[in-house]
């Protein structure tokens, strides 16, 4: 059981940074709206690509 405590103490701890590089690794960015050119319909599925 202090083994799993352990791992879920350095879990815990590494998972704000494990988080953010998964973002920015996958390339998740939200649309911004600005309310033109964009149908409500595409909008909800749609997803920025950067590259």
């Amino acid at each position: 059981m202090d083994t799993i405590r352990l791992l879920m103490k350095v879990w815990r701890e590494k998972y704000p940074g494990n988080l953010l590089r998964s973002l920015y690794y996958n390339a998740h960015e939200n649309l911004q709206d600005f309310g033109i050119g964009i149908p409500q319909k595409v909008k909800s599925e749609a997803k920025a690509c950067v590259g």
